[in-house]
């Protein structure tokens, strides 16, 4: 597949863009961060915070990744 060219035509504007997080998404992500929490709880902190904030990025770049065909 592989990285598309990027076609500053078809970049979409930040302020359109809107992430939302799905209820499976947040329950893995509380999940993930009561499972590390037992054994490692300042890395769970960091993990949960690095997580929740990741979404973000798309709202800024909202064209990063690679393209899949099928989408």
């Amino acid at each position: 597949m592989g990285r598309q060219p990027f076609d500053r035509s078809a970049t979409a504007n930040p302020a359109s863009v809107k992430v939302e997080w799905t209820a499976r998404a947040s329950d893995d992500l509380v999940g993930l961060h009561g499972f590390l929490a037992t054994v490692a709880p300042d890395a769970a902190a960091k993990n949960g915070q690095s997580l929740s904030r990741a979404p973000l990025k798309l709202v800024e770049f909202p064209r990063i990744g690679e393209r899949l065909e099928a989408y």
